[in-house]
């Protein structure tokens, strides 16, 4: 990673530019890839170009010499979901007699949708996925999908899932049919004559997952050659890093200039930028605008980081700018204030004239007035910003496990989270007095009270409670909800 400031020397209110870079190395990573593939009854007219399609696609990822493990996880639309996990194939051959298997297999089921979201959830909990690997789900089904929100047969979301697998560092790409088809392919609406049936019409569509987690979607009707296209951008995806996040915490000396930080997300003073991912050898750079804070003094470093998923984050620290020093220089004036002093003598002589003899003296005494020169070296004395506390939306919520519970302060404080129920309740004190440094951070909640039972279906109310330093107190409320 790179990094760089300029100027080098800058006095308060000065615009500085900062600039921070990285390319990957020029290796291929390892890729973990796993098939969450539908096999109920209507996926029979799409088992051969599915098989044939995801063979070609194992011999593109061989020829182009990427580490890769291929998984397969199957299900289908009876309840409760008889998920089947076949595990990572340990070579080529082995992974098609998961595919025959699976597909030979494919039959059964009625006009349910199916559970397609509840198994991406499960692949990506039960697959042993390697630490340094890309992780990549792709969804194959030819139905809409059950998620909350839609027909409430599944206790997950399709915006809440797929932000926990992208933070998971998966990514999600999805081959199916689709209701409303925005790329332009005929949808299943058209294909039922323009009216969906009841149970249909009240489903999720998968086409939407994509999206969310940096994948792509492709058609499953399409033809041959929309399936080479999407597979050899899969190829090129799985070969790259993914979930790619610049972090650049400003020192307080710079200050953001609005409209100049390239897309970044602002929390405090803190920069963050992310991309779905980045090929190898593929450089970025993002540069942006700060401005020069008064009441500092001496060096300003800066030290940003970016890290991928599965990946280590690297730092870069580039060398500190320094403020203009200012040296008063004073030139020494003498001046010199003459003294005479005149001293009378007589001589007698055996004359009678009498010879009067002056003698002179001189007293010079000079006085100098010395301004000197002072070199001060100030003090660096940091201002930490006032408290300000913020709350964001709990993640999931509802919740039927865990709970997150967000929040960010701007400066150092002791941290306090009680959790109680509507009837004001005490339910769990989560924080109690924690001293926390200024920044973003997630609180877990697993939805249990302060015995350890775990809670019953409701709605509660958490605080969030801050002391900074300086004594300064902030709290505020929060509503989530919790499903068993």
């Amino acid at each position: 990673m790179t990094k760089s400031m300029s100027p080098s020397v800058v006095q308060p209110g000065d615009t500085v530019s900062v600039c921070l870079g990285i390319t990957p190395p020029a290796i291929q990573p390892e890729a973990d890839i796993v098939w969450v593939l539908d096999v109920t009854g209507s996926m029979g007219s799409s088992v051969t170009s599915v098989e044939n399609n995801i063979t070609t696609f194992t011999s593109q990822l061989s020829s182009e010499g990427i580490s890769y493990l291929q998984g397969l996880y199957t299900f289908d639309d009876n309840q409760p979901n008889p998920n089947v996990n076949f595990g990572f194939a340990a070579s080529d051959t082995q992974f098609e007699g998961f595919l025959n298997t699976a597909l030979g297999a494919v039959g059964g089921g009625g006009d349910l949708p199916e559970n397609g979201l509840d198994a991406l959830a499960g692949a990506a909990a039960a697959m042993p996925w390697r630490a340094g690997a890309s992780h990549t789900l792709i969804l194959v089904t030819d139905a809409p999908v059950h998620a909350m929100g839609f027909d409430n047969l599944s206790p997950l979301t399709l915006t809440a899932e797929a932000a926990t697998l992208q933070a998971a560092g998966f990514t999600v790409d999805v081959i199916s049919s689709c209701l409303s088809c925005t790329t332009g392919s005929v949808s299943l609406t058209q294909q039922y004559g323009g009216v969906l049936p009841a149970n249909l019409a009240s489903m999720a569509d998968p086409e939407l997952i994509a999206p969310l987690d940096g994948g792509q979607w492709l058609d499953i009707h399409s033809s041959g050659s929309n399936w080479n296209s999407f597979m050899s951008g899969l190829g090129t995806a799985v070969g790259a890093y993914t979930n790619v996040t610049f972090t650049d915490p400003l020192p307080p000396q710079l200050l953001p200039i609005a409209g100049s930080t390239s897309g970044a997300t602002i929390t405090g003073n803190t920069l963050t930028w992310t991309l779905s991912g980045l090929g190898t050898g593929q450089g970025y750079t993002y540069c942006f605008q700060t401005v020069v804070a008064p009441g500092f003094y001496g060096s300003i470093t800066n030290l940003a980081s970016v890290a991928a998923a599965n990946t280590s984050p690297t730092s870069a620290t580039c060398p500190p700018i320094t403020y203009a020093t200012f040296t008063p220089t004073s030139t020494a004036s003498p001046s010199v204030t003459p003294t005479f002093t005149v001293t009378p003598s007589s001589t007698s002589t055996p004359t009678s004239t009498p010879t009067l003899t002056a003698t002179v003296s001189r007293t010079i005494t000079q006085t100098f007035t010395v301004t000197p020169t002072c070199t001060v070296t100030p003090t660096l004395t940091p201002t930490q910003p006032p408290l300000l506390l913020r709350l964001y939306y709990p993640n999931p919520n509802p919740a039927t496990q865990q709970m997150w519970l967000p929040w960010t302060i701007d400066t150092p404080a002791t941290m306090d989270i009680q959790v109680w129920s509507l009837a004001g309740e005490p339910v769990r004190h989560l924080l109690q007095s924690v001293p926390y440094p200024n920044g973003t951070f997630e609180t877990p909640w697993n939805l249990r009270n302060d015995a350890g039972v775990r809670v019953a279906s409701g709605v509660f109310i958490y605080r969030v409670r801050a002391v900074s330093w300086r004594g300064e107190k902030q709290e505020l409320f929060q509503k989530c909800a919790v499903l068993r």
